[in-house]
């Protein structure tokens, strides 16, 4: 238990050391400020080194409902070599009220550790509260090698109805009634980039 005080910023920091000997499982983490308290759930867990890394890359940065995604994932062990004839579960779920699978593919690696893979998208998903012109769609994939060990990784992939967000931000935060207001605008793509 310890109280700090926030900087400047709004933040406050705290350490925590656990014993070297310690009850696996999950611990509490509370932080209260008056009568508003937050709470996070942390795994403690023996760490098991990773024996290979798995990548996901698509063919764009985001898309829009219905169209289809194509990309790969690769596999390799750290040490330089593929992980060949790997055993690959991808599955694509959307967020609506709560995690709901849509996708569920399954393969094998090649020689050089590479599976293609390639699914058309849901042509309906629900926004994200006051984003609802955006919504996510997360591939969680999983690759088995031949040595039965299995080592995990995922991708979001930003959902968008258009191409580009049109953002309009008043100078002063709020628009001012009877006053001439400056607004600026911002214009970018869904993956962050400006739209020149």
């Amino acid at each position: 238990r310890k109280t700090v005080r926030t900087s400047a910023f709004g933040i406050a920091a705290a350490d925590f050391t656990l014993a070297d000997e310690v009850l696996h499982g999950n611990y509490k983490i509370t932080v209260s400020l008056g009568d508003t308290s937050s709470e996070k759930t942390v795994s403690v867990k023996p760490y098991v080194l990773p024996k290979f890394a798995v990548k996901v890359s698509t063919e764009r940065t985001y898309y829009q409902p219905g169209q289809r995604v194509a990309g790969s994932v690769q596999a390799d062990y750290f040490f330089g070599k593929p992980v060949a004839g790997g055993q690959v579960e991808i599955i694509g779920t959307v967020f609506d009220v709560k995690q709901t699978p849509v996708i569920s593919l399954r393969g094998t690696t090649d020689a050089n550790g590479a599976y293609r893979l390639a699914f058309d998208l849901p042509t309906y998903f629900a926004g994200r509260g006051l984003e609802q012109d955006q919504a996510e769609f997360s591939l969680q994939v999983s690759v088995l090698d031949q040595a039965e060990h299995t080592e995990q990784t995922s991708k979001v992939l930003p959902i968008a109805r258009s191409p580009l967000i049109i953002e309009a931000v008043p100078e002063a935060g709020v628009l001012k009634p009877n006053v001439e207001n400056r607004l600026f605008i911002l214009i970018t793509y869904h993956d962050g980039t400006p739209a020149r």
